[in-house]
């Protein structure tokens, strides 16, 4: 007897930790820069540079990069910046760490703050969420075939179907890129402050590859014209690749993840000798997974008329994509700004990050509730003060049609800011127009009666020869024929022969006659 068996290959998320984390510094400025009067802006970035597994724990390192915008007390230089690192580790408690072979590490700022201890020393808190998963691969067999049995054996199959995972990998987008300052603007003498997001991501299956491009947003604030003129520069840098992968075709769906990791950006002279070109290196980190819905054909039953059956059987659960979905929630909002007397002249730079902060199905859907982050850079009328930073939380929430209504699903919900406008309504109040995608991805758990393993024995004979030989039968409701030729020790063949049906369908009260203990 040979049973042929199929792997369906899945993940899951197997464990998770989540641990808070108070990073508490103090840093002395250089000697190469001017004195802290009052603090414009201040930001960190963590990067993750190890986790190392031990027996009953974790270990994770990192650095926080931070970047902080102040105000001086030179009257031609006003306005200075402070950028470094703050290496980290910490210990996290996980149960058999050693032996899980796939942990993600995510580590996300929480809160930011930087005050002035005195004017050359500054207190910089900043609290991170760790957040680690143990992502299990692994393969659900399903018994699709029964051969080489001597004796006769009747076989009941069902189709279902399933999302097996057929890519799960990680890679890298590298984007080297030059920004050249308009001719209306100043040289670059002296950067002050970066900032770089991704927007409009898309992630699209080809055969045998996947194609993903989205866009860049740069935006650079520096001092030019000898530092005496405080200029910006913003620009969108689009990028594509091509992920050559066997196998892969445009019936696939694609889920990948989005990291932007570190920025340098280097200023470079152009043919005429002068500082008008940042040449950008950045890195996007790509975590891919790549599923395929299939139909496959799985036993549901088996058993012999003469001979004596023993299955082995659980309930094993599946997954099958039920949605991809990108859906977009627009916010506008007035925001009043306190300018401390002051007017705003301009708006530099408008930028919005935003975090999904709960989710819940409500009448069949999937209700998203959200903060948008919004950080503002503006040139005020203000000499002595000519720059103003706010930074404020924006609630949103928004509805994801889903028709999920008394099924068992689990989903993921990532969000991306495709788009931000800022108005000035006045000196003081700033119009706010904002685009949030939100890419979801829905799974069904489909929980299935898989048999594991059949063995065929001999019947008892006294058994067998207790059976009545033939049976006059009335079908009961709910019944189907192979519920009844099972029964009696029978075929559904040799059932529909003896009552002259065409096919394998039965009502409730039909009368069947039965011949029972069938010969070979």
């Amino acid at each position: 007897m040979e049973i042929k068996m199929k792997n369906i290959h899945m993940n899951r998320i197997s464990k998770e930790n989540v641990m808070q984390i108070t990073i508490d510094e103090d840093i002395n400025m250089p000697e190469t820069k001017p004195d802290i009067v009052k603090i414009l802006k201040s930001s960190a970035f963590p990067n993750l540079v190890q986790t190392r597994a031990m027996e009953e724990k974790l270990e994770i390192s990192g650095k926080l990069e931070f970047s902080i915008l102040y105000l001086t007390e030179e009257e031609n230089h006003r306005i200075n910046s402070l950028n470094g690192s703050i290496d980290f580790l910490e210990l996290m408690n996980y149960e058999n760490a050693n032996k899980v072979s796939n942990i993600k590490c995510n580590i996300v700022v929480e809160d930011v703050s930087v005050k002035i201890i005195n004017s050359r020393k500054l207190s910089l808190k900043a609290i991170l969420l760790i957040k680690v998963l143990a992502e299990e691969m692994y393969d659900e067999e399903i018994m699709e075939d029964i051969e080489g049995v001597k004796e006769k054996v009747e076989v009941l199959k069902r189709s279902i179907e399933l999302s097996h995972l057929v890519v799960n990998t990680n890679d890298t987008i590298r984007i080297k890129t030059e920004l050249t300052v308009p001719n209306n603007k100043p040289n670059v003498d002296e950067l002050l402050y970066k900032h770089f997001s991704l927007k409009n991501q898309d992630v699209r299956c080809v055969d045998n590859a996947i194609n993903i491009s989205g866009e860049m947003k740069a935006f650079v604030l520096y001092y030019g014209n000898g530092n005496s003129m405080i200029g910006s520069l913003e620009g969108t840098i689009p990028y594509s690749n091509k992920l050559d992968i066997n196998g892969i075709n445009d019936d696939m769906i694609a889920c990948v993840e989005y990291r932007l990791g570190c920025v340098d950006v280097e200023v470079r002279e152009d043919e005429d000798g002068e500082s008008r070109i940042l040449s950008i290196d950045a890195v996007i980190e790509l975590d891919i997974k790549v599923y395929e819905d299939r139909t496959n054909e799985i036993i549901s039953d088996i058993y012999s008329p003469i001979m004596d059956t023993k299955l082995v059987a659980d309930n094993v659960e599946f997954d099958k994509i039920l949605i991809k979905n990108y859906s977009k929630c627009k916010l506008n909002k007035n925001i009043n700004i306190n300018t401390q007397g002051s007017k705003i002249m301009q708006i530099c730079y408008a930028d919005c990050q935003a975090r999904v902060e709960e989710t819940n199905i409500l009448d069949g859907n999937i209700e998203v509730l959200g903060v948008a982050t919004l950080n503002l850079i503006y040139i005020k009328d203000n000499d002595s003060e000519p720059l103003g930073t706010i930074k404020t939380d924006i609630p949103f929430s928004h509805i994801i049609e889903a028709g999920l209504e008394g099924k068992n699903v689990i989903y993921t919900v990532l969000p991306c800011v495709e788009q931000v406008i800022t108005n000035m309504l006045s000196g003081e109040e700033v119009e706010l127009k904002l685009n949030i995608g939100l890419d979801a991805i829905v799974k069904e758990r489909i929980v299935e009666n898989v048999i594991r393993s059949v063995e065929f024995e001999k019947m008892d004979s006294e058994l067998l020869m207790k059976l009545p030989p033939i049976i006059g039968y009335v079908v009961h409701d709910g019944e189907s024929l192979w519920d009844i030729a099972k029964k009696y020790h029978t075929t559904i063949e040799m059932i529909k022969k003896t009552n002259h049906m065409q096919n394998d369908k039965v009502e409730k009260g039909k009368k069947l006659l039965i011949i029972s203990r069938v010969q070979y």
